[in-house]
């Protein structure tokens, strides 16, 4: 049974999954843009939002707060990209400091995750879920690849025909695809119960099969490389 300080990790686990498997997915209409014009990442920060709020519920109610040398360093990394905004003259101020403190939201959600200890086969389990989205988005992208026609109701153009998923760009979803790649080779090699589980099996099967093709026709050289550099970094192991 789980302890009274980790009651709220079902919690945790079920809106983190809510938002990999469905809330990341949700199309809306829009003019373009990018950060909050974008519906799907207001959409997003919704669901982030809370989950950095249940990380900090926990660690009141564990009365424990939990760091890693990483975690802290990223935090000194961040510290050290804000000096420039404090220079007389910052031209692009306006520009950065909103990625900037998209990067520290990101921090704020990695120090949710790390709130609560997931034993080996838990962090699988997160990096299957991650996979999930990954292979969702895929099938959005071959969907708009090859049987979306002109006129479709979500405008996508298929003259020019680069599938981009829910991000309307597409480097953004090849760079998720390569990220895809990655945790498919990592579970190809690491995940012990994979030689028990077809649905695991089907998974890696798709995300190796699906994930490349569309790289190749995405022609994004950010979702290249990154997949190359996985797959140089992983397939010898």
């Amino acid at each position: 049974m789980p302890s009274t300080a980790d009651s709220l990790r079902p919690w945790f686990l079920g809106l983190l999954a809510a938002y990999l498997l469905a809330g990341m997915h949700c199309f809306m209409h829009n003019p373009g843009g990018s950060g909050f014009y974008l519906p799907f990442n207001m959409l997003g920060w919704v669901f982030i939002s809370g989950l950095i709020g249940l990380g900090l519920w926990q660690v009141t109610r564990a009365r424990a707060l939990r760091v890693t040398p990483l975690h802290l360093g990223l935090w000194l990394a961040l510290a050290l990209l804000l000096i420039p905004l404090f220079y007389p003259d910052a031209p692009f101020r306006d520009q950065a400091l909103p990625r900037l403190l998209g990067v520290g939201g990101g921090l704020l959600f990695y120090f949710a995750l790390l709130q609560w200890r997931f034993d080996a086969s838990s962090r699988i389990r997160l990096l299957y879920l991650v996979l999930g989205a990954a292979l969702l988005e895929a099938a959005v992208g071959l969907v708009q690849y090859f049987w979306l026609t002109p006129g479709n109701w979500i405008g996508y153009n298929t003259q020019i025909n680069r599938p981009y998923g829910i991000f309307q760009k597409d480097s953004v979803l090849s760079s998720f695809l390569a990220t895809g790649i990655a945790l498919a080779l990592y579970l190809l090699r690491w995940d012990a119960a994979l030689a028990a589980s077809r649905w695991r099996q089907a998974m890696l099967a798709a995300a190796l099969l699906g994930m490349p093709l569309l790289l190749v026709v995405i022609l994004s050289r950010a979702g290249q490389l990154g997949a190359i550099l996985a797959v140089a970094v992983l397939l010898p192991l």
